[in-house]
């Protein structure tokens, strides 16, 4: 009340946009995340009626994905309202470098935590280290759930993959492409994601990757290039599946990867760019003044 918001925006839809629904204030805009729309059935009651209402009742809603949505529009948004405005990704950041490893790394940028399935990555990573004898893991010491670190520390031991598990420890966002251009294979393996900034941080740093088979991938995917592939789906939670992809991608040879690395990063640069996403939002908040 004190404030007199000129447009209320909130950044994701359980909580803070439907505190910004119930504020009263309007032009409402609300930004929608994978898990407010995919997780819909399984909130109580009042949430679901309190999510359906204040999609109904903003201006505008913003996401990262179609997925997202369509996801939304079943759930009460009018198909007019919806915006595609994606997080961003730094292209002056995120880009190629070249590193010169001694051994080959598959890098997981994900917080260790069940909804990252860091127990299916090492159960995968088991198989593959008994086959490329020079390959290592690195994990982002990012801990989501202390408990679930220590089963993981368990099955470190269990697999005698203590010397060849690392754990690398959180940076800045600046520094980041590092981790990324040190890894030959980056592996997202999630339970859920709206669009994965991890992905497209990969994607602009022209990685190679592995990801979970799951619905907003499907926008990142180059049709055009046939038999050929710009990313690596898996199946949720499957080991063997998993360690076969990462197989497979780690003895793809740099020669054959590279234009398909810089497809990627061209998708980017047309799709992701940072600077592209302010425009975009901001067209929107000039728009509902």
């Amino acid at each position: 009340q004190k404030i007199h918001p000129d447009i209320v925006h909130g950044q994701d839809l359980v909580f803070a946009g439907i505190w910004a629904y119930l504020s009263g204030f309007r032009p409402l805009l609300i930004t929608c995340w994978g898990s407010d729309v995919n997780n819909y059935p399984t909130f109580y009651w009042l949430e679901r009626l309190l999510i359906s209402r204040a999609l109904k009742s903003a201006d505008l809603v913003t996401g990262t994905s179609k997925a997202i949505g369509r996801q939304a529009e079943k759930i009460g948004l009018e198909k007019n309202k919806w915006r595609l405005v994606h997080f961003g990704i730094n292209l002056n950041i995120f880009k190629n470098k070249k590193f010169s490893n001694r051994e080959k790394i598959i890098f997981c940028p994900r917080a260790i935590g069940p909804i990252y399935n860091t127990d299916i990555l090492i159960s995968a990573f088991a198989i593959i280290a008994k086959k490329e004898k020079e390959v290592k893991l690195a994990l982002l010491e990012n801990i989501q759930d202390e408990n679930y670190l220590l089963a993981i520390e368990k099955m470190i031991i269990k697999y005698n993959l203590v010397d060849r598990v690392i754990f690398w420890p959180k940076i800045s966002n600046k520094k980041m492409v590092n981790y990324y251009n040190r890894a030959e294979v980056v592996v997202s393996i999630s339970s859920s994601d709206g669009c994965s900034v991890s992905v497209l941080e990969a994607m602009a740093s022209e990685k190679k990757i592995v990801v979970t088979d799951l619905t907003y991938i499907k926008e990142w995917l180059l049709t055009k290039l046939a038999k050929r592939r710009n990313i690596w789906l898996v199946p949720l939670r499957n080991v063997k599946v998993t360690s076969e992809a990462i197989l497979t991608v780690l003895r793809l040879p740099s020669k054959d990867w590279q234009e398909i690395g810089k497809m990627n990063h061209q998708l980017i640069i047309e799709q992701a760019d940072e600077d592209q996403s302010f425009t975009k939002l901001n067209d929107i908040y000039q728009g509902l003044l």
